[in-house]
């Protein structure tokens, strides 16, 4: 399977927008079209920006396998993407917002 069909594949499996994508890693919704649709590759750094926020590897996203189930999703990772929507629904940067959390037993 092509790259940009394992970036889709993955993305749309765990429910995250191309916008959503573009954001966390920094790039214009264009650029994450352009990957999906195989015209383009990203670099290595922002491969594995793309592979970190999706929560597998860039072995994985350059194979032919199928993607994984999510589950487990890093802290970070969550908390970014939620970071990501505030500052849209807020119209700020997202690095001027701070999350944090608490698990209750």
């Amino acid at each position: 399977m092509a790259l940009g069909k394992q970036i889709r594949r993955a993305r749309e499996d765990r429910g995250i927008t191309m916008t959503d994508l573009a954001k966390i890693v920094g790039v214009s919704t264009a650029a994450v079209s352009i990957w999906e649709a195989d015209k383009s590759i990203p670099r290595a750094a922002m491969l594995n920006r793309v592979a970190k926020a999706l929560g597998i590897t860039v072995q994985f996203l350059q194979s032919t396998q199928a993607v994984p189930p999510l589950g487990k999703l890093q802290v970070d990772q969550i908390l970014d993407h939620a970071k990501c929507e505030l500052a849209t629904v807020l119209g700020i940067p997202k690095d001027r917002i701070d999350l944090s959390f608490t698990v209750k037993a």
